[in-house]
């Protein structure tokens, strides 16, 4: 069979190795196929990047809803419950990350105290992507939304770290001179 374009259309046959349980997908013009193996109830694919579960990114993906893949409905409803958080508090966490920012000119005009003001900003911001831990897509994409609010949170907890190490270290440059 032939496509519209002229290329060619996915196939599926039975593989010719003697196993009744692998199949063959491939696409008509190409040389590689897709091998599936079925082996106690779960599908194994080589020859192919493998789908992963859009939140917990194990190698599966049974369940397809608005183009990502799930291996099951909890993580489905965790995915759908982290975006529908995403679509509620997009406002909040903007501004939590970009109003601390204007923390940076007081602490300009009154230099002696540069590090209360970059504390509370650090403070502010870490806190911020602890409350809600959202990422990009891209993020997402490379390591689920499980990992990647585990990746959020800890930046967060890392900025808290920092606004108090400059802090002191501010503090002590400040007063020492």
């Amino acid at each position: 069979m032939q496509g519209r374009n002229g290329s060619g259309m996915i196939y599926i046959r039975r593989s010719k190795t003697m196993d009744s349980n692998t199949i063959e997908i491939g696409i008509g013009n190409t040389e590689k196929d897709i091998e599936l193996d079925l082996v106690d109830n779960y599908l194994f694919v080589s020859g192919c990047d493998l789908m992963k579960c859009t939140y917990c990114f194990k190698r599966t993906g049974s369940i397809l809803y608005k183009d990502r893949y799930f291996c099951t409905e909890e993580c489905r409803l965790k995915t759908v419950k982290y975006q529908e958080g995403l679509e509620r508090n997009t406002k909040r966490y903007l501004t939590g990350v970009f109003v601390p920012l204007l923390l940076l000119i007081p602490g300009f005009v009154f230099i002696d105290y540069m590090f209360v003001f970059m504390f509370l900003m650090l403070f502010i911001m870490g806190t911020v992507l602890i409350v809600y831990p959202f990422t990009t897509t891209q993020t997402i994409d490379m390591m689920g939304v499980k990992k990647s609010m585990r990746f959020a949170r800890l930046c967060g907890y890392g900025m808290i770290l920092m606004g108090i190490m400059f802090s002191v270290v501010l503090y002590w440059l400040t007063w020492i001179r």
